[in-house]
């Protein structure tokens, strides 16, 4: 609903509201119901003049506060001049009031019920600007929830775009390698994987989060590419427990951690390495291993490192203050990262159930 429509459902069912409840005083007062047209009319003009007011409400509303005050008391002021001979025409032909007009004279009368028709009018206009602010900053922050939550995802995908660049540059140059030296079966296997992956990364490119088995099967196309390019010197073990993958990570998540190991750890040795990628839970924590039998690192490869500062900032984007990224160097005989993600209630019942069966 609107906020145009609300407020002409709240000013048709308050005055309505008002009909029946003077209406119903005024059928045990006076069974006598040749007042109630009077009343019908009182009703009318309130809610003409209730609308009247809204409308100027509305005209100051981007004014200062001091000039909304002055406009909601004024306004009030005169919808009850206005307000109070249509209340006072009823008073005096239908009730027989006239003897109040001689005892307390004009002024006195008139000025009793105008005092009573302006504190209705402000009464109303008190609940307008309150509801009308109310609604507003609802509205504000709805809008900033919004443009937070499109910011967030703008900065997700310019992170994990960032991802992509490098490791297209080099399996092209592999690709383009592969076919000067006429080795066109590698080739179009590489090229076989290379669509593999980059499916995978179009077709996860709406979704924040993607089940661990196509995350992983995503890394398999990327190592068999990475595995054509470092000619058979990487050896690869993927351990992940039967039932986990269904357990949800962000897309593209392990893709700059295997690039990392392989760039600072596989490339830097003569020797043929290894890469071990391992799955686990351990208390309540999904965790995400990545380990190399390089030299290990040094401190510039942490800190100016964009693949590892980007997987930190895309986890604090998706599990604020419920994650955890770890570094080890293993003394020179390679290092492993872990990341530690939170999972589900619904996901723990699953892995539960697994281990039981």
């Amino acid at each position: 609903m609107s906020r145009t429509q609300l407020f002409w459902f709240l000013q048709a069912f308050g005055w309505l509201g008002w009909l029946v409840v003077f209406g119903l005083r005024d059928v045990f007062a006076q069974p006598n119901m040749g007042g109630f047209g009077y009343l019908v009319l009182d009703a009318g003009a309130g809610f003409f003049l209730t609308t009247c007011l809204r409308w100027l409400y509305r005209k100051t509303w981007q004014n200062s506060l001091s000039t909304r005050l002055s406009s909601l008391i004024l306004g009030s002021a005169l919808g009850a001049m206005i307000w109070q001979p249509i209340k006072n025409y009823p008073q005096i032909a239908y009730l027989n009031e006239v003897q109040a007009l001689y005892d307390f004279g004009f002024s006195a009368y008139f000025a009793g019920v105008l005092g009573y028709s302006f504190i209705v009018l402000l009464g109303w206009s008190f609940l307008y600007f309150g509801l009308k602010s109310y609604l507003q900053l609802e509205e504000e922050r709805r809008s900033r929830t919004l443009a937070e939550a499109m910011a967030v995802e703008s900065q997700l995908q310019m992170l994990r775009y960032q991802v992509n660049p490098h490791f297209l540059f080099n399996t092209l140059n592999a690709i383009s390698t592969l076919i000067l030296i006429r080795d066109t079966d590698r080739a179009h296997s590489v090229l076989q994987r290379l669509s593999e992956f980059l499916r995978y990364t179009l077709q996860t490119e709406g979704e924040a989060l993607v089940p661990l088995a196509s995350e992983i099967g995503a890394i398999r196309s990327y190592l068999a590419i990475e595995s054509v390019r470092f000619e058979g010197r990487i050896k690869i073990d993927i351990i992940v427990p039967e039932n986990l993958p269904s357990c949800q990570v962000p897309s593209l998540i392990l893709q700059p951690l295997v690039e990392n190991a392989i760039k600072h750890g596989i490339a830097k040795s003569q020797e043929k390495g290894r890469l071990e990628i391992l799955v686990e839970v351990a208390d309540q924590l999904l965790k995400l291993k990545v380990k190399d039998s390089g030299p290990g690192f040094d401190s510039n490869d942490i800190v100016h490192g964009v693949g590892l500062s980007n997987i930190e900032r895309r986890l604090a984007l998706h599990y604020p203050d419920q994650w955890a990224f770890e570094v080890k160097n293993l003394g020179g005989i390679g290092a492993e990262v872990t990341i530690s993600l939170p999972i589900s209630p619904q996901e723990v019942k699953v892995l539960d159930q697994g281990a039981l069966s």
